[in-house]
């Protein structure tokens, strides 16, 4: 017979193991249903009433923190236009932005081709912070400047830890491409849950991008036009698009050079515009009661060259009346402040390290390099400026996607804001995956090109991808 002290260590041994198995089973346990909590459950069916257009209109509530589904909620608006013939799904679509509303998307009629609005109930949703749905309960953040010196630097670092930290709102601290990706999930489930069918543009992308990543199994067909590189960094980013803004700038004066209905025809319109700014920097300019700064000029500029087909002669008017524009006897009115919805969804997903006034000036010096008319673009800046020495909760990185379809990526060749090696880039991470590039200019891709249309449309409704690389021709060369 085994002596009592050694009978005693078995049993302790014994003992200490089976409760580091009940232990990690429950710990195994505690991790599951933290994921299940994570998944949006089936709620009760959506009711719907009519809204702008024809269209329906209803909400949906989903939590603030998807870690704690039970805590404080928010609410989306969303919008529905019914299949007008034989139904394949829903298509859910987000326009970007951040700030645009996905629901004025899907009450026009004219967003999509009618083949897509006999296949599919388009649907589109207010992200959360934006338009119809639940606001941010804070104030706008002011709009900052760019620091001239290391005593402004600092301001501006005090400036964005405080307003960030004196927004005692939660919903201002959920507003990452995750977090929406799981009310995009919740979308799905309260529409039925069938298989996603996705359009998203620019921010629209991220959030796919994310959705791809969290639920890659319930998707059938996504499209991501104006894709944005989640694995490059802010100032990376900010750098590629001050350069692809740059080209399409030079693309318009090529075209307004040679175009007979151009104002600047037959002059060199790059001069052109650089005396204006010239002159602008002196002392601001006045137009039609509107007074225009060296910035507010290149500003007006980059945005312009988001729709081409209306931008670019508009900015050639304006570049031909401010040559001859009289000087302001005032500054130019205080810029506007910024929602923290739109605030929150940039800074929340793009992390600006910056770390003192010299590296500031490096990147823009960088900036001015690649566009030496456009400088930094002006999109990028404004969230450098507001965003910088904020840290990033769903920080840019390089995708993982696995067990996903096939995804259709879709790019413009000279877009300002999000660039085509950017689209590339998105591509060669997506396994399956097709990028489709327009040969020409401008932000999004599917309203200017039918070429780009009927490829989108062949995959939405029929799952048919165009060749990898296929490139769709440059509208605007006919013009």
């Amino acid at each position: 017979m085994l002596p009592m002290s050694h009978m005693l260590r078995v049993l302790d041994t014994d003992l200490s193991s089976t409760l580091n198995i009940v232990a990690m089973r429950f710990l195994l346990l505690t991790a599951l249903m933290s994921v299940h909590l994570l998944v949006p459950q089936q709620q009760s069916p959506l009711h719907w009433t009519p809204c702008a257009n024809g269209a329906e209109c209803t909400t949906l509530t989903v939590p603030v923190d998807w870690e704690r589904p039970g805590g404080v909620t928010t609410t989306l608006a969303l919008a529905r236009r019914k299949a007008t013939g034989p139904r394949i799904g829903t298509l859910l679509v987000n326009p970007g932005g951040p700030g645009l509303s996905g629901v004025e998307t899907a009450t026009k009629a004219d967003s999509f081709s009618g083949r897509l609005r006999e296949r599919f109930d388009v649907v589109g949703f207010d992200p959360r912070g934006i338009k119809g749905s639940t606001r941010v309960a804070c104030a706008p953040a002011p709009a900052a400047a760019l620091p001239r010196d290391e005593r402004e630097f600092g301001e501006l670092l005090a400036s964005n830890r405080k307003a960030r930290a004196g927004c005692a709102d939660p919903l201002a601290s959920h507003l990452n491409a995750e977090t929406m990706a799981r009310d995009v999930e919740a979308i799905r489930v309260a529409l039925g849950g069938e298989p996603l069918n996705w359009y998203g543009t620019s921010y629209g992308t991220e959030i796919g991008q994310r959705y791809a990543e969290l639920f890659p199994r319930h998707i059938r067909t996504m499209v991501l036009d104006a894709a944005i590189d989640r694995s490059s960094s802010a100032v990376a980013h900010l750098l590629s698009a001050s350069a692809d803004a740059e080209d399409g700038f030079e693309h318009f004066a090529h075209w307004c050079g040679h175009n007979a209905d151009c104002p600047l025809h037959g002059q060199d319109v790059t001069a052109a515009f650089d005396e204006v700014v010239r002159r602008a920097s002196e002392k601001p300019l006045l137009l039609n009661g509107f007074v225009m700064t060296a910035e507010n000029v290149r500003e007006f500029t980059y945005g312009q060259l988001y729709a081409p087909e209306k931008g670019w002669p508009t900015l050639a008017w304006i570049i031909a009346a401010l040559r001859d524009a009289p000087p302001a006897t005032q500054g130019p009115p205080p810029a506007p402040a910024l929602d923290l919805g739109v605030l929150g969804a940039i800074c929340q997903n793009w992390e600006y390290v910056v770390r003192d006034h010299s590296h500031l000036k490096r990147i823009l010096d960088s900036a001015a390099m690649r566009a030496p008319h456009l400088r930094v673009a002006a999109t990028p800046v404004h969230r450098l400026t507001q965003c910088v020495g904020l840290r990033a909760t769903d920080a840019p990185h390089p995708l993982r996607v696995h067990g996903a379809p096939p995804i259709l990526v879709v790019n413009s060749k000279r877009d300002p804001i999000t660039p085509h090696s950017g689209a590339a880039e998105v591509s060669r991470q997506l396994p399956g995956s097709v990028l489709l590039t327009y040969a020409g200019d401008g932000h999004t891709t599917y309203p200017r090109s039918a070429c780009v249309r009927d490829h989108v449309d062949s995959y939405l409704v029929s799952e048919a991808l165009p060749a990898n690389g296929m490139s769709c021709p440059d509208t605007m060369e006919s013009t």
